[in-house]
């Protein structure tokens, strides 16, 4: 009987280190990443040429998919990559994987839900958010979140991206929870600071063999073009922490403290460290 083919999402809010998760994943010899495969269902989307291809042309793997076969998706993808078992698949939005659980019958789908510092977020989105989109901040926490409405309309701008983090992760835990989904949690310190270690986990998951070159991913040619300029270092990788000079130690005690997000974190068996957070489950 032939292995099941595997389906893995990556879920999590943005830059929470995910294009790096990806390109580690797909460094693999029988994974192929597809980058953010969301966007091929927009028309005259926009492809840049695939450096393993070398046609100077877009990724031949996604040649010819769009609006009208979108649903077709990893059937075409698996039916050109014959010696491939596992996609993965960076969307990272919910509304995106929940269009596909129903193939369920034919494919073994699992989530990784990828977890970044709220630290780190409210740094990245206090230098990302100025004036009116900030407002715009507040209105759609309170969207989403029935719970915001008390908390979102008039408290601090740390606050807001806090709670932005939390509603965000929150979501994608009830989306796991409420459909029964395969999941495992994993923190972008930890992926950093421990990469072989959470990456033998990880392969594990996905129902494969951990392989070297996944820890050093830019070595390895991989379908797609993947952004790796902010997250390579002379010597490898390196944990991004500029969150920890650009808060002030009250921002930090802040976020740190927050009563809905230690709460959240305790649920997921995830705790602050110094330098990020730590992930503590088997």
């Amino acid at each position: 009987m032939a292995k099941r083919k595997t389906i893995t999402y990556i879920l999590s809010t943005n830059y929470a280190g995910s294009t790096m998760l990806t390109l580690m994943l797909g460094a693999h010899s029988k994974t192929l990443q597809i980058g953010e495969a969301k966007r091929l269902r927009r028309v005259n989307h926009k492809q840049n040429p695939c450096s393993l291809c070398n046609t100077g042309k877009p990724c031949s793997l996604f040649d010819g998919i769009g609006p009208d076969n979108i649903k077709e998706l990893y059937d075409i993808v698996f039916s050109r990559a014959t010696d491939i078992d596992v996609i993965v698949d960076n969307s990272k939005k919910i509304s995106w994987a929940e269009g596909y659980l129903n193939q369920q019958d034919r494919y073994d789908i699992k989530f990784i839900h990828l977890v970044r510092d709220p630290r780190s977020l409210v740094r990245r989105w206090e230098l990302k958010f100025k004036d009116e989109s900030k407002l715009v901040q507040r209105w759609k926490l309170i969207r989403k979140s029935k719970d915001m409405l008390w908390h979102a309309p008039f408290c601090d701008d740390t606050t807001l991206y806090t709670y932005k983090w939390l509603c965000q992760n929150r979501l994608i835990s009830r989306f796991l929870e409420k459909n029964n989904l395969q999941f495992c949690v994993l923190t972008y310190r930890d992926l950093v600071m421990d990469t072989e270690n959470q990456l033998r986990r990880l392969n594990k998951f996905i129902s494969n063999e951990y392989e070297s070159q996944q820890a050093t991913y830019w070595t390895t040619q991989q379908h797609g073009s993947g952004k790796t300029s902010d997250i390579l270092h002379h010597e490898g990788i390196q944990l991004d922490v500029r969150w920890k000079d650009y808060l002030s130690p009250q921002q930090k005690h802040h976020v740190a403290e927050n009563r809905l997000v230690t709460e959240y974190l305790e649920g997921l068996n995830v705790t602050f460290q110094d330098d990020g957070l730590h992930y503590s489950g088997i």
